[in-house]
């Protein structure tokens, strides 16, 4: 009986293990939300030494994994009731604090997309 409770100590252990990586300093993480069909905020966050240029383009791989995933093909940034318009926040300070970039995008369908749409598949194959 022992045995069978050690080895299922050690199973969800390990289990807690491979769901819960470690972090380190230099992680990028990310956190979306769905805001209703085919709109999506994401969210970047990094150490404060992370370069404004590697943040904003884990930001753009996220958003077209985002797009993929959702069977889509283009994302474009996006303010709820202004189809197309968008930016990126920005830090207000470096210090100690985790530098955070953030956008809204819309997901279309090829045929669908604007022309400032960018092609989730050309992101993610550079």
């Amino acid at each position: 009986m022992k045995l069978v409770i050690y080895c299922l100590v050690l199973f969800v252990l390990a289990g807690c293990s491979t769901l819960w990586p470690a972090l380190s300093g230099n992680d990028i993480n990310f956190a979306e939300k769905k805001i209703e069909e085919g709109v999506f905020y994401i969210m970047a966050e990094g150490p404060p030494k992370t370069s404004d240029e590697a943040l904003i383009e884990a930001l753009a791989r996220k958003c077209a994994e985002v797009t993929i995933a959702n069977g889509y093909q283009y994302y474009a940034p996006y303010i709820v009731g202004q189809p197309g318009v968008g930016t990126f926040a920005n830090p207000e300070s470096r210090k100690n604090i985790r530098i955070r970039r953030s956008t809204t995008i819309k997901l279309y369908a090829k045929e669908a997309a604007p022309p400032n749409a960018t092609d989730a598949a050309a992101v993610l194959n550079k």
